[in-house]
């Protein structure tokens, strides 16, 4: 396999007191670190080479012969402009500051590095005391009025009116604020200053970033809940009523129970988690779990009686007598039926249909020695089963998948 590989092209020059030296040759690491509302960094290592100068070896960057006394090149607030290009052709300038760390002088071959800041380095460092009166009246001066008490700054107030009636007020803008403190307080010179002017439509942009954002934002969410919900078994199933636990252990007769049944999408979850817990496909679970109840938890005649349409003189496939008193518990009801299909699991090889009537309450029509007997296959409508036949169970396994595909 082929690859490319290049390196993006970096120029640097700094300007000393002897002329702008160009470092672009000698560059072999550079980093520049753009931060917003801060003090933007630049960091450039480079080769000293040792040359011959006068008929003497010295190290190129750090050994400035003047007046037959050796002094550095750098000096600390030199400008410094950085310039990279990754297309060929296409250079964007990336970096302008001053200096704060350069190279003394070196005593062994070598690399050397330059820090530096960018040009609101000069801003960061010039005197302002917001308490002084006369930062009051600039502030003033540009449509803008000091609370003392906070720091903040504002327009609409009486003073603010009071000086727009004299025509004392130029702008009141954040813009020609920002001019003023660049060109009057920082000493920036005209030419060096562009303050770019919003959209006319700024509030609309602004507005549907903030959507923008609140979507992403939801979506995440959202992703975080399903990924806990599905790993754990967190949520807020369970929580529908007071005093209901969680689905706990499954298939410990002592876990706690999972609650009340709560809405469709708390319901699908919860059987795919335990059945997936028991070895069972969480396809076949829910599709016996439509036919039984739709998810309502009724049984054909209305009476609530469980998730499976429990009766307290039956049980499941020779298990002991269900515990009634939990009948309306997702997870227990869930979990038992589970156990049922486990024990007749020898049925699924005939498909869903068949183990799906294998798993119904009466054990004694099951023929325990493997034959299919009444739950066979070899009946398609079997007598109080139609909605199990070969035919119709399918229709309700499809559903199931859907519903798990729609709550993953």
């Amino acid at each position: 396999m082929k690859r490319l590989v290049y390196s993006p092209s970096v120029k640097v020059w700094v300007q000393t007191d002897t002329g702008v030296v160009d470092l672009s040759p000698y560059v072999v690491d550079c980093s520049v670190t753009r931060v917003i509302n801060d003090v933007s960094s630049a960091e450039v290592e480079f080769r000293n080479p040792k040359v011959i100068k006068d008929g003497k070896p010295r190290f190129l960057f750090t050994e400035n012969t003047v007046d037959g006394k050796i002094l550095p090149v750098f000096h600390p607030m030199d400008p410094i402009t950085i310039v990279m290009e990754r297309i060929a052709g296409r250079p964007i300038q990336v970096f302008t500051g001053y200096c704060d760390s350069v190279p003394d002088v070196q005593l062994f071959p070598g690399t050397a590095k330059i820090k530096a800041s960018c040009t609101l380095k000069r801003l960061l460092y010039t005197y302002w005391d917001p308490a002084l009166p006369f930062v009051n009246d600039f502030m003033k001066a540009y449509g803008w009025n000091l609370n003392q008490a906070t720091g903040q700054a504002g327009t609409a107030d009486t003073d603010y009116q009071k000086l727009n009636k004299h025509n004392r007020l130029n702008d009141s803008g954040l813009g020609k604020l920002i001019y003023a403190v660049l060109n009057e307080i920082g000493g920036w010179d005209d030419k060096n200053i562009y303050i770019q002017p919003l959209p006319d439509n700024i509030e609309n942009i602004v507005a549907k970033l903030f959507q923008e954002f609140k979507k992403d934002n939801d979506k995440a969410n959202e992703e975080i809940v399903g990924f806990i919900r599905d790993i754990i078994g967190a949520g807020d199933f369970g929580s529908a009523a007071a005093g209901a636990g969680s689905a706990g252990n499954v298939g410990d007769p002592n876990s706690p129970l999972s609650g009340a049944l709560g809405n469709e999408k708390e319901r699908v979850k919860t059987i795919r988690r335990i059945a997936n817990n028991r070895g069972i496909p969480p396809e076949f679970v829910l599709a016996v779990a439509l036919v039984e109840t739709d998810l309502q938890g009724e049984n054909d005649g209305g009476t609530y009686d469980g998730w499976y349409q429990w009766a307290s003189s039956q049980s499941y496939v020779g298990k002991p007598l269900l515990d009634m008193s939990k009948a309306n518990d997702l997870g227990y009801s869930t979990d038992k039926f589970c156990q049922a299909a486990k024990f007749r699991e020898k049925f699924k090889q005939y498909g869903y249909p068949t183990w799906a009537r294998a798993c119904q309450l009466n054990p004694s029509s099951i023929n325990n020695a493997g034959t299919r007997g009444q739950y066979g296959a070899f009946n398609p409508n079997p007598d109080n089963n139609a909605l199990y036949s070969d035919g119709r169970f399918p229709e309700f396994v499809t559903k199931a998948k859907q519903l798990l595909d729609k709550y993953k």
